[in-house]
């Protein structure tokens, strides 16, 4: 609707299309790259790393490939989680989309988790390299997100904790800063060799990144998730002080996850080098062929 006016002064009618069935179509939109792609993009890579890393066939290879399918097939019927707080959503679709086919994607994901779990334990002895620590890492964080998820898909719930800290804290950002984050980070280290033929320079730094930044998205998480419990409204200012010490406590969580990037970047700059790693940003300009060649 804003195109339009913005571009050839045309003004369409804001009523045209009905509020309700615009959020439903953009919550099912959004939901698909929210749940179906970032949750497929962990489990796939998961199932890619995890046999590298400890060297060993993943378990249950031919299952997992259904329960990918599985994976998408639910994402594509969770979208009314979004909109449990709408009154005007059909109940129906409140208990079956919101409710009970979210419910779905505990098991999906769960059957992902027991499946890398059972490859690592197979593998025995295992070294705990650093990708593979960062691995373990977003493990915990996504079922620490996932049951923060699963607990606030309810109708009866979602009443109280629609829009409070507690969304955006122990759900998002566990799932987010703690599990897709950390999985990223997995990636880099597992590829920095294989790409550069160079291991992480300084194994405390790595240690360092890991414990701050997983220390960092766990304390972060539960004070928002506190504070959401006693009502505290994302998006809102509060000038009375009243959820000053769970803010004070997000805010070191905050610090931490500054100390562990800050150590993985140094950690990169001393393994490949300041050149190396500003020319991953700027790359050098090929010189010009001498003339007639």
């Amino acid at each position: 609707y804003g195109l339009p006016a913005l571009l050839a002064g045309i003004r369409l009618n804001p009523g045209a299309v009905d509020p309700l069935i615009y959020k439903n179509w953009f919550w099912w939109g959004l939901d698909m790259v929210a749940d179906g792609n970032v949750l497929m993009y962990t489990a796939g890579t998961w199932y890619l790393l995890v046999p590298l890393l400890v060297n060993r066939k993943l378990y249950g290879e031919q299952v997992v490939r259904t329960v990918i399918l599985a994976d998408l097939l639910v994402s594509m019927f969770v979208w009314s989680h979004h909109l449990l707080g709408d009154r005007p959503q059909p109940l129906g679709l409140l208990i079956l989309s919101g409710q009970f086919v979210t419910w779905g994607e505990f098991v999906t994901m769960g059957l992902t988790i027991f499946a890398v779990m059972m490859t690592i334990w197979k593998a025995r002895p295992v070294k705990l390299s650093v990708p593979l620590r960062f691995v373990l890492g977003s493990i915990f964080s996504f079922i620490i997100g996932g049951v923060a998820g699963l607990i606030q898909a309810n109708v009866g719930l979602s009443v109280v904790l629609h829009n409070t800290q507690w969304v955006v804290g122990i759900h998002a950002h566990m799932m987010l800063l703690g599990g897709l984050s950390m999985l990223i980070f997995a990636v880099i280290y597992a590829l920095l060799p294989m790409l550069t033929g160079l291991e992480a320079r300084s194994q405390r730094l790595a240690s360092w990144h890991f414990w701050a930044w997983m220390g960092g998205a766990v304390v972060m998480a539960y004070a928002m998730g506190l504070a959401g419990i006693q009502g505290m409204l994302r998006r809102t200012i509060y000038t009375n002080g009243l959820y000053r010490p769970h803010m004070a406590v997000a805010l070191v969580g905050g610090v931490l996850l500054m100390v562990g990037l800050v150590a993985f970047v140094a950690n990169l700059v001393v393994t490949l080098g300041v050149r190396n790693v500003v020319e991953l940003f700027l790359p050098r300009r090929l010189a010009p062929e001498p003339a007639g060649e």
